[in-house]
């Protein structure tokens, strides 16, 4: 008797732990983390990135996503998602070309705001489909990643309904005031560029990791992305400003300004002491108007710059510049020799 209540204690027991692990699977992953604007913008140029092809520049292209889960380790983010992509075109009716509906994973990484792809996974075809995502995907969401029904019909009505919208805008009478052409002019088909001006001189700021999506005149989206690191592991090659001391300064002097090939909606500025490797270390500083004051020192500028026009277009950027202080050496009247840190 005495061992039948030992082994009925220990099977309660190991019931209790398998509980416990499912509620914690359960609850991890089901905890959505709110996805910011620029994300979202990253999320959508990695899908459409990833299917679109040489042919898709002839067609419509649109996408739409539905989140299942998420998860966050640190400054890394895991997006479980059904995502349905398709191509239109509208010669004899509105027609779906080629078009994609399958259960996907998308991890970033988040680097003060600047988005970078860790992973992006899809499942194999065949009999590797199930076993893939019972792998990869958390165990409550195996259900859902594995019913294609489940979101198909409402992800196919936004899709068709984007596509319906944006042939019977192109086959309208007006077709040169439409504001989808006046957001084609407006958005171009290259990340913008940033000038940066300084004791009368004028340089392009260097540019890091961006997600540009834009529209040809097809009417097709493209979407432009470029992984980049933190510019704190980028000092050696970002802009640099040598800062002139006020008493040989020709200019007032520790000002720079900020010319956008394209104005963003909105700007977020940090500055780093150069040597710093902690990127939470950032003092987040203001523009005044076009202006920036600079700090008299070694510092990293990491500029964020994003874009929001209707259907997604637009996207982040960052931009990055250094100023250096030289030192004196001799002095005899006038500098003789300036010697950079």
């Amino acid at each position: 008797m005495k061992k039948k209540k030992v082994v009925i204690f220990f099977i309660c027991f190991i019931a209790m732990i398998a509980i416990a692990i499912s509620a914690f699977i359960f609850i991890k992953s089901n905890t959505h983390i709110s996805l910011d604007e620029r994300l979202t913008v990253f999320i959508d140029c990695e899908i459409a990135s990833h299917h679109q092809t040489e042919r898709s520049k002839d067609f419509y292209c649109c996408l739409d996503w539905e989140v299942l889960g998420t998860e966050k380790q640190g400054n890394k983010t895991t997006i479980y998602m059904w995502v349905f992509y398709e191509e239109f075109s509208n010669d004899n009716g509105l027609m779906v070309e080629s078009g994609v509906h399958i259960p996907t994973v998308i991890t970033v990484e988040n680097n003060q705001g600047s988005y970078s792809l860790v992973e992006y996974w899809e499942p194999r075809d065949g009999s590797y489909y199930e076993g893939d995502i019972k792998e990869k995907f958390p165990m409550d969401l195996w259900v859902k990643a594995m019913d294609s029904q489940r979101y198909i019909d409402e992800q196919s009505s936004v899709l068709e309904q984007m596509a319906e919208e944006y042939f019977n805008t192109s086959n309208s009478n007006n077709v040169g005031n439409t504001d989808n052409d006046l957001l084609q002019l407006m958005v171009p088909s290259e990340p913008p560029e940033l000038t940066m001006s300084y004791n009368g001189e004028s340089n392009l700021v260097w540019m890091g990791g961006h997600s540009w999506i834009y529209q040809n005149e097809a009417g097709t989206f493209n979407a432009i992305t470029a992984d980049g690191n933190h510019p704190l592991n980028c000092v050696d090659t970002v802009t640099q400003i040598i800062l002139v001391p006020t008493t040989i300064s020709a200019i007032e002097p520790y000002k720079v300004n900020l010319e956008f090939e394209l104005s963003p909606h909105k700007i977020t500025i940090y500055r780093y002491e150069l040597g710093t490797e902690n990127e939470s270390e950032g003092v987040e500083v203001r523009l005044d108007g076009s202006t920036l004051q600079l700090e008299y020192g070694n510092y990293l500028y990491h500029i964020l710059a994003e874009w929001n026009y209707p259907d997604k277009l637009g996207g982040t950027i960052d931009y990055a510049f250094r100023t250096t202080i030289p030192t004196i050496e001799e002095i005899s009247g006038r500098v003789v020799c300036l010697k950079l840190y």
